[in-house]
C-alpha cells in the first residue's frame, strides 16, 4: 500500500511549484545615421565628334535618417589627382558634374567642379530625414541620385588610361 502512495506524491509536487516571472524594459537611443553607395568604377565616353567631351552617369543610391532640426549633405571630393599626372587636371577644372533631380532631397543644381581641395555638395536633406517606410520618411529605400559628369576633351593631353578616385561623404549629422 505504501508503494502506491509514492507515485501519487511525486506527480502532484510539479503542481504545487511557485512560477517566478521577471520584466526587463530594453531602451534603445536611434542616432542619426548615414550610407551612401556608388559602383566600383565608371568609364567615361567620348561623344561622336572629334574632340568632344568625355561624359558618363553615376547613380549614387542612399539611406539617411537625421535628428529633428539636423539637416545632413551628401559630398564629392576627388581624393587625388588624376593618374598618371600627364593627363586631365582637376586643379583646371577639366572634370565637372550636374546632378539629375534626387528621388528623395535636393540635388545639386547648376554645374559643379570635382576638387581635390573641396567637397561639393551632391544631395540636400532636412533635419527629421529618413528614407523607407513612408509617412514622414521617403516611400524609397535606397533614394538616389545621377551625377552626369563631363571631362574636358583637350587635345593637348596625351592619349592613354587615367584614373581619379572620388571619395563620397555623409556629413552634418
Amino acid at each position: 500500500m505504501i508503494a502506491a502512495l509514492i507515485p501519487v506524491i511525486a506527480l502532484s509536487w510539479p503542481l504545487l511549484a511557485a512560477v517566478g516571472v521577471a520584466t526587463q524594459t530594453v531602451t534603445v537611443s536611434l542616432q542619426p545615421q548615414g550610407k551612401v553607395s556608388v559602383p566600383g568604377g565608371l568609364n567615361l565616353e567620348r561623344g561622336p565628334q572629334a574632340f568632344a567631351h568625355y561624359t558618363g552617369v553615376l547613380p549614387v543610391s542612399f539611406r539617411i535618417r537625421t535628428a529633428p532640426g539636423m539637416g545632413a549633405n551628401i559630398t564629392v571630393q576627388a581624393s587625388g589627382e588624376f593618374a598618371p599626372g600627364d593627363g586631365p587636371s582637376l586643379a583646371a577644372g577639366d572634370l565637372t558634374f550636374t546632378c539629375s533631380p534626387a528621388s528623395y532631397g535636393s540635388a545639386c543644381t547648376g554645374v559643379q567642379t570635382v576638387s581635390v581641395t573641396s567637397q561639393r555638395s551632391v544631395v540636400s536633406l532636412p533635419g527629421a530625414a529618413c528614407t523607407g517606410g513612408g509617412g514622414g520618411c521617403s516611400a524609397t529605400d535606397p533614394a538616389s541620385v545621377q551625377l552626369n559628369l563631363q571631362l574636358t576633351n583637350d587635345p593637348s593631353v596625351p592619349t592613354g588610361a587615367y584614373t581619379v578616385p572620388l571619395m563620397f561623404t555623409v556629413s552634418s549629422l
